[in-house]
């Protein structure tokens, strides 16, 4: 017979790995204060999937954080670092080659070229993955320019990963495809950006 719930107890569903979500990354963990301490707390109250997080660069490159094995392993543990590289392709923020359609306007840049570098040394050190949101093609093709011929730190896995990637031609594939480091990509829409009006 199955015990009734009490009040102020927390269920703690075992996961059925056949029907169930079994794993989640959380690309913007910072913020939370203490994300790593936050999640494992609320692991040990109810049920949660396996949990990978990403600390935003901006959030940690200043304090000077060095994860340890127990950091990265179990089943909350930091699995990366994010990196915000440009805007939103919906609001005509994406960081695009060619300008949005009848402006001049190619979008934002919003990380420097040496964040962005410093952020890969930190995820290589640390042995996680770099996680870039990169929407338009000029931001796409600025972590290519930056990655693609590095050697990968974490042997067959992404050492990086580009997320909401929009404006993604059929030459980035043929860049990702050569890239010396694992390249993952997760795309959102395709589409074309028009010739700045004259």
């Amino acid at each position: 017979m199955r015990r009734p719930h009490r009040r102020g107890e927390h269920r703690r569903a075992p996961p059925r790995r056949d029907h169930a979500l079994v794993g989640i990354a959380d690309l913007a963990a910072t913020f939370t204060t203490r994300p790593l301490e936050s999640f494992r707390a609320a692991r040990e109250r109810t049920w949660l999937p396996r949990l990978g997080l990403y600390p935003v660069w901006e959030d940690i490159k200043d304090a000077g954080w060095v994860l340890t094995d127990d950091d990265r392993a179990g089943e909350v543990f930091v699995a990366g670092v994010k990196v915000l590289l440009d805007g939103a392709y919906s609001n005509a923020t994406a960081w695009t080659h060619d300008p949005y359609p009848g402006t001049c306007d190619h979008g934002i840049r919003t990380t420097s070229p040496e964040d962005l570098r410093a952020a890969g040394a930190w995820a290589r050190a640390n042995g996680v993955q770099l996680a870039v949101h990169a929407m338009g093609d000029a931001a796409i093709d600025a972590v290519l320019d930056e990655f693609a011929d590095q050697e990968g730190w974490l042997g067959d896995l992404p050492s990086v990963r580009i997320e909401h990637a929009t404006l993604f031609t059929p030459a980035m594939v043929e860049r990702v495809r050569a890239a010396r480091l694992p390249v993952a990509v997760r795309c959102c829409t395709g589409g074309r950006v028009e010739r700045c009006p004259t």
